[in-house]
């Protein structure tokens, strides 16, 4: 059951981490990275079941009423209610930047089963299920297997050249698009995954985004006593 003051303090809702690393929830990483950053005291609760979802969505995000459930919806609603300015000084260019890096990191075929939150592999095992009808052979998954990762590949460069010397993806202080692609680069941190996380794992650039991203995120919550765990469900 939810707790029904949302009254003072954000209440954040979002899926319980499987004990595996790699298993992170990109949408829930991103819209807490963001209120950390952003310096919004927020409560966070952690639910085992996504059905128990008033949306039937995570995360999910109550305040004064609102309930919104898109990473996008909650960071422009947060903004705008609590003025937060980590998106303030960008251009346009810089803006369409930032979404297309996020863009690319969400779309290009990144993940593999093993990486995904529980929550989202119930369309993994359908698109296995056509694949299965389609009669694929072993052949062919190893080809498209290999495809698959020199893709991955090409993806991590393109953004690895984006950063650059820069701290962040878009200059010298993290911004909501950082939110978005540090969650979805969360994965591949580990050393043990394999496959496209060696690339990660072996990249200076990256490495160093995100051991920046990562201490930017805690000192945040650390240094503003932001967050506080509400009860999981």
């Amino acid at each position: 059951m939810m707790s029904t003051d949302d009254s003072q303090k954000l209440q954040l809702y979002v899926i319980a981490k499987p004990s595996a690393h790699p298993g992170v929830s990109a949408p829930c990483a991103t819209v807490e990275n963001f209120l950390r950053l952003a310096k919004v005291p927020y409560e966070v609760h952690t639910l085992n079941d996504v059905r128990i979802s008033p949306t039937g969505n995570l995360p999910l995000l109550r305040y004064k009423g609102n309930c919104l459930d898109a990473p996008d919806t909650i960071i422009a609603f947060v903004t705008s209610t609590f003025n937060v300015k980590l998106d303030k000084y960008l251009t346009d260019k810089e803006k369409a930047i930032g979404v297309a890096l996020a863009a690319l990191a969400k779309y290009c075929a990144w993940w593999s089963y093993d990486w995904l939150p529980r929550t989202e592999k119930r369309n993994v095992v359908k698109a296995f299920l056509v694949k299965m009808l389609q009669k694929v052979t072993m052949s062919d998954e190893l080809t498209l297997k290999s495809a698959m990762q020199t893709r991955q590949e090409e993806d991590l460069q393109a953004i690895e050249k984006v950063i650059g010397a820069k701290n962040y993806l878009l200059g010298s202080t993290p911004t909501s698009y950082d939110c978005a692609l540090y969650a979805l680069l969360l994965p591949l941190a580990s050393p043990n995954v394999g496959g496209a996380a060696t690339y990660v794992t072996n990249s200076r650039v990256l490495t160093g985004y995100m051991k920046r991203m990562s201490n930017s995120t805690l000192t945040a919550q650390n240094g503003e006593s932001l967050h506080t765990n509400g009860k999981s469900r």
